[in-house]
């Protein structure tokens, strides 16, 4: 049998869910009572994941940037991990902490939260950032705030850069006569690019 527990669901406040790390299988069901004492259906705490993803907060807008300085150093000096962190989402990059998180489960979450990954990300971090920072390396979800990996953000820095090329090609003017003689509109052209 699963250990459970009886509380007044009027002294469980939202603030009560735990915070530390434990797996979802150590989650414990919670039985609440009213007020008259009798028992409510079983409750489950939401799992470990979720309660960590509820107190992940969106990350501010320089956070991006500090981490992406921060990837980039390690990218020279460590590229295994570096390219592993291009993985991350960035969640607080501060002097007082980094952290940054993984999907659930992932490969690179398990290779980035070793006591080695965590030491050389608060090295780079101290020069970047002026002070040695606490690393936490925390679990992602679906359910994870916005925001996008460097990994995501070059991807969309890529696709930007070859749209504004297409659109640069058939803006040109010489582009632009072709198609008045030959008839043609831009949306019936093809653009090519080089390494495509």
């Amino acid at each position: 049998a699963v250990p459970t527990s009886v509380v007044p669901t009027s002294a469980v406040p939202t603030s009560a869910v735990p915070t530390s790390v434990v797996s979802e299988s150590h989650a414990l069901p919670v039985v609440a009572a009213n007020e008259a004492g009798s028992e409510a259906p079983p409750v489950r705490l939401a799992s470990t994941a979720a309660a960590r993803d509820a107190r992940i907060p969106a990350p501010d807008e320089g956070a991006t940037t500090r981490w992406e300085n921060i990837v980039a150093i390690l990218m020279d000096t460590r590229p295994a991990l570096g390219a592993v962190l291009q993985q991350a989402l960035p969640v607080r990059i501060d002097a007082e902490e980094v952290s940054f998180a993984f999907q659930t489960g992932s490969f690179y979450h398990r290779q980035a939260d070793t006591s080695d990954g965590r030491a050389a990300v608060a090295e780079v971090a101290q020069k970047v950032l002026g002070a040695r920072p606490t690393v936490r390396v925390v679990e992602r979800t679906d359910a994870s705030p916005a925001g996008s990996t460097i990994a995501e953000l070059e991807v969309e820095r890529t696709r930007a850069r070859l749209e504004a090329t297409r659109k640069t090609a058939l803006n040109h003017p010489m582009v632009v006569e072709a198609f008045s003689v030959f008839g043609t509109r831009t949306e019936q052209a093809e653009v090519r690019l080089e390494g495509e």
